[in-house]
């Protein structure tokens, strides 16, 4: 598989803060609350340019995202500035996700796997497209891709039919992007959910998410989780109240091979240094960012070459977690509260 390239900043705080601050000054009033306006910026810190350059261009592609859609599409709410970032680092045209999210759909519907919302069904494709270009091949999705990743998702639903659903099919696409069996995957993603389990995490939606990424950790099942424990106690023990809806940046944080207590130390730092420009930012919003910027720094320190060679798959985890977290904001009126101190 060839490796995307990327930019890394320096300082990925920085260059956050300086995306974010340009995102809101040239915006609309309601986009500065926006959550999707946050991912999409987050999204830009590893794409090269200027902040003022990159979005402009995260507008005209939003912008055109929007034009081409129908009135009923995510494409109409602030989700297209996340889609629009998404086509900005894989270099790709709002034509093609179009096309490719209307292929991808009866792709799905032709695997007799069940209807999904249109936002998941275009993040699953975002995930497809790209591994299809890392793989050399066209920026298509394939027939065979989708069956391949069908068969991942059904493993899933055999092992949790109430939970697994229309939000599992971009993870399932993620993994599909893996050697192995079908059933093989699955069951490691089992292997690390009944891990979490016996740690006493709760059961769910959110854990199954957390599963599904762990999965990917170099490290066993056993020493996946034991590096999530130990991040997640790191927070609750500075004080924070930590809930389910922060599996999924624990569960990516866990990548970092620094240790827990660096982790956890650097994501407050980072959470305290975004609070204080007073953007009226939640306690929820200013941990996921901080959260990502902090996997950044420590991917960024790597000594190995074997963990700058995972850092790609890292950055497409992450991207995938807030695009699903943003989507999920998009569908529903309401969500649980995250990180409180």
């Amino acid at each position: 598989m060839t490796v995307r390239p990327f930019l890394l900043p320096a300082d990925p705080l920085d260059r956050f803060l300086a995306l974010y601050q340009q995102a809101r000054d040239t915006g609309r009033w309601w986009e500065k609350q926006s959550n999707s306006l946050r991912h999409a910026c987050l999204a830009l810190v590893t794409l090269e340019g200027r902040p003022g350059d990159l979005i402009r261009r995260l507008r005209r592609t939003a912008d055109e995202l929007k034009s081409r859609s129908g009135m009923f599409s995510p494409m109409q709410n602030a989700m297209r500035y996340v889609y629009a970032a998404h086509l900005m680092a894989i270099e790709l045209s709002p034509e093609r996700i179009l096309k490719e999210s209307e292929r991808l759909k009866q792709m799905l519907k032709a695997e007799k796997l069940p209807r999904s919302t249109s936002a998941y069904n275009i993040v699953t494709a975002l995930v497809l497209l790209e591994q299809s270009l890392e793989a050399g091949g066209s920026a298509r999705i394939s027939r065979d891709q989708v069956a391949r990743m069908a068969q991942i998702y059904r493993a899933f639903k055999e092992d949790h039919p109430w939970i697994t659903g229309g939000d599992d099919l971009a993870p399932a696409a993620l993994l599909a992007g893996e050697p192995g069996a079908p059933r093989a995957i699955a069951s490691r993603v089992e292997s690390v959910y009944q891990e979490l389990r016996s740690f006493k995490y709760g059961r769910g939606n959110a854990l199954q998410t957390a599963a599904q990424l762990l999965s990917l950790h170099p490290q066993a099942a056993s020493g996946a989780v034991r590096q999530f424990d130990a991040i997640y106690q790191g927070f609750r023990g500075r004080g924070l109240w930590m809930m389910e809806c922060d599996y999924d940046e624990v569960a990516a944080l866990s990548f970092v091979s620094a240790t827990p207590t660096t982790i956890v130390d650097r994501t407050l730092d980072r959470r305290e240094a975004v609070r204080a420009r007073r953007w009226g930012l939640g306690k929820n919003e200013t941990f996921s960012v901080a959260s990502s910027l902090t996997m950044l720094e420590l991917l960024g320190q790597a000594a190995s070459h074997e963990e700058l060679a995972a850092f790609s798959m890292i950055v497409r985890i992450q991207a995938v977690i807030q695009a699903q977290a943003a989507a999920t904001v998009a569908a529903s009126s309401g969500g649980a509260a995250a990180a409180a101190s």
